[in-house]
């Protein structure tokens, strides 16, 4: 019998944090499929609605929609949704 894998969304500008957290972790031996990445909080809502994840990891300042104001609308839209906030800033 397999495992059912929860999928995850990432949300992040910079294209090589997105390439790191997508290659560098073994996300399937973690019970963890990566649906897709988005560089922008507007194209991560797309696919929050397409997708429907069960994690959403989010950069929490982007241009254009911020992670917050995507939290909110994903939370109001998927409250069942979980979220993980990743940041590079030291505020």
């Amino acid at each position: 019998m397999s495992q059912k894998l929860l999928s995850v969304i990432i949300a992040d500008d910079d294209r090589l944090v997105l390439k790191d957290l997508t290659h560098l972790v073994d996300w399937k031996s973690l019970g963890f499929q990566i649906k897709s990445t988005a560089v922008s909080g507007e194209q991560a809502l797309g696919l929050v609605h397409k997708y429907k994840p069960d994690l959403l990891i989010t950069d929490i300042r982007m241009m254009g929609m911020d992670g917050l104001t995507l939290i909110e609308e994903t939370h109001r839209l998927y409250p069942e949704t979980k979220f993980l906030i990743i940041s590079a800033y030291h505020e």
